[in-house]
């Protein structure tokens, strides 16, 4: 007895079948390490900018260690007085220091002021 010949398709309908599951899956991987790589970078830019020393960073810093207080700087300097928080918080935590006392001193040393 002659095998019908739709039942000789069936197994290689079945092995097509699997092999294109197998390159969804391997497509899938592929997209997710491409995901994965571009936050990844994403992240490392972003690390990148915050510890950058900018011009205006520089400018807080020196205001800080004159004594004037974050009020006083985001007038003197024309930037909000958040800003001036942000960048005084960012400086404590570059520096190591924990107070604003400590962050003159550290700055004086590294040659900042």
């Amino acid at each position: 007895m002659s095998a019908n010949p739709s039942q000789v398709q069936w197994p290689r309908r079945i092995d097509a079948l699997r092999e294109l599951q197998e390159q969804e899956r391997q497509a899938k991987e592929m997209l997710r390490i491409a995901t994965e790589n571009r936050k990844r970078a994403q992240i490392d830019q972003r690390k990148a900018s915050r510890s950058a020393i900018t011009p205006e960073r520089l400018q807080v810093l020196q205001a800080m260690c004159e004594g004037l207080c974050h009020k006083r700087i985001a007038r003197k300097l024309g930037i909000s007085l958040s800003t001036i928080k942000h960048h005084s918080h960012w400086w404590r935590k570059f520096s190591g220091a924990t107070s604003h006392a400590q962050l003159g001193v550290w700055a004086v040393h590294k040659g900042h002021v």
